[in-house]
């Protein structure tokens, strides 16, 4: 690195633009499909869950934290006029993100809502290391 720190300058440049991208103004309609489909997910795991033979518990708790997850994305849109700033370029990945986390979830109470009982105590310790994995997402 030179006397003048022009390295450091590179550097500081790099990670302003960075920055700058990533609070990149995203339009709203790109938002949107991702919203519904989070709130169609939560629709299905809604009648997985009430249809659910096993794990019922289970299966009510991840639903709840869908349905946490699911209004706070409606929050979203409905306050799409008052806070544009949230509908940024990171913003936009990490709903995108959700998304894919409720998938797994909607994946997941389908498949030990409706186990066999033999199967349930062999997939036991199975279940409960995916629950708490996402949980932990």
């Amino acid at each position: 690195m030179g006397d003048d720190g022009s390295k450091n300058n590179k550097e500081d440049d790099f990670v302003e633009n960075l920055e700058d991208s990533a609070l990149m103004v995203v339009p709203f309609a790109k938002f949107l499909p991702l919203i519904n489909e989070i709130g169609n997910f939560f629709n299905e795991i809604i009648e997985l869950v009430e249809a659910a033979e096993h794990n019922k518990r289970t299966c009510k708790i991840l639903k709840n934290r869908v349905r946490v997850a699911e209004l706070a994305v409606r929050d979203l849109r409905d306050k799409k006029k008052d806070r544009k700033d949230l509908f940024n370029k990171i913003n936009y990945i990490r709903l995108q993100e959700l998304s894919t986390i409720i998938t797994q979830i909607k994946k997941f109470i389908s498949e030990i809502s409706l186990m066999k009982t033999l199967i349930k105590y062999l997939k036991e310790k199975s279940v409960e290391k995916i629950f708490k994995e996402l949980c932990m997402e």
